[in-house]
């Protein structure tokens, strides 16, 4: 029978992996493919790389415990934070501690590590907008090392107001939300075709949503990687984050396990030679 690989979101995105087309496995897999390929019907909220079948390596960036609180980040656990960037006690939650950002034209980044070339990666958090705030701030992975601007964002995903943005080519509205309603996001991030996808749960969003706009749900990078590693998690605040704030927390990266990722590819790679072989002498 018909063999469907899954991916959360991006249903009609191409995936290029190491250059196989699954088409040649003789696989109806309901799509076009360049490469290894998953997908799943829009807001599933399944993950793509457990469907995948590949143990897959977390990489916390940060969930602000280790943090007083009204403690500036800056310097500590990894981080450059320009301005006004604290470590606060969760208004939903007294017992955990979440990241309060503050100022405008700021710049604020960890380390990070997604290798060129990984196809299925993810970048998670939860954010939330305290009533009576009005921010504007991006949230990305990027490959710059010292990011200073919004441009150098890679995978761009804005909170302004209550308006929900991406950057795809110019920002685009993806959707809205409410004040005072913590929100988890996940971006599920192609590295080698520069896209990505982003969804939602929280408040309305009862079941983890896939955002788009005008039937696009597949959006490109603002800055290109190239064949770079994405280095960093970036949070930037724009100019209307001025006297603003907006919460954060639970941020992490999440790729395959690099080594059941090669096995993988290698095993489809030999499957593909097979099937050729087997075809060449049949004639």
């Amino acid at each position: 029978g018909a063999t469907t690989f899954s991916h959360t979101g991006n249903t009609g995105s191409t995936i290029a992996a190491v250059g196989i087309d699954l088409s040649d496995l003789g696989y109806d897999i309901g799509q076009t493919v360049t490469g290894l390929s998953f997908s799943t019907p829009s807001g599933t909220g399944i993950d793509p790389l457990i469907i995948a079948g590949l143990p897959v390596v977390s990489q916390m960036v940060d969930e602000f415990e280790m943090f007083d609180a009204d403690e500036n980040i800056n310097g500590k656990n990894g981080w450059t934070a320009e301005g006004t960037q604290l470590a606060q006690v969760d208004p939903a939650d007294p017992d955990n501690m979440v990241l309060a950002v503050y100022d405008y034209n700021k710049d604020i980044y960890k380390s990070v590590l997604v290798p060129a070339g990984t196809p299925q990666s993810e970048l998670s958090f939860r954010f939330y907008v305290p009533v009576g705030e009005d921010p504007d701030v991006s949230f990305q992975l990027t490959d710059v090392a010292a990011p200073a601007s919004g441009s150098d964002g890679c995978t761009v995903f804005r909170v302004d107001g209550t308006n929900l943005m991406v950057y795809d080519g110019g920002f685009q509205t993806v959707g809205s939300i409410a004040k005072d309603t913590w929100y988890s996001v996940t971006l599920d991030i192609d590295n080698p075709t520069e896209t990505f996808g982003a969804f939602i749960q929280g408040g309305a969003f009862a079941n983890k949503t896939q955002l788009g706009y005008g039937g696009d749900t597949v959006f490109g990078y603002r800055h290109s990687a190239g064949a770079n590693d994405l280095l960093n998690f970036y949070i930037r605040t724009n100019s209307g984050h001025a006297g603003d704030a907006i919460l954060v927390d639970d941020i992490a990266v999440t790729i395959p396990e690099p080594t059941s990722l090669l096995l993988v590819l290698l095993g489809l790679a030999t499957l593909v030679a097979w099937r050729r072989g087997r075809r060449t002498s049949r004639v």
